[in-house]
């Protein structure tokens, strides 16, 4: 407690293809988790640039799109 962590692991699963699918979709159509922790919900901080201030938004994304280089 008290202390900030970001991008830990703290699970993993190994997913059939029929469930990886379906997640695949939920990512897809932007689905958000929210998560309460002690009678607090979970936030995700966002620095705003232009104002030079942070903005919460509650939850986060299922995952999100990126794009990866060829090995």
């Amino acid at each position: 407690m008290w202390e900030s962590q970001m991008c830990n692991v703290v699970c993993n699963v190994k997913l059939d293809a029929k469930t990886a699918k379906a997640f695949k979709k939920k990512i897809d159509d932007e689905y958000r988790v929210n998560m309460i922790l002690d009678n607090l919900p979970l936030v995700v901080p966002i620095k705003r640039v232009d104002q030079d201030s942070t903005v919460y938004q509650l939850g986060f994304h299922v995952g999100l799109k990126g794009q990866y280089p060829c090995l």
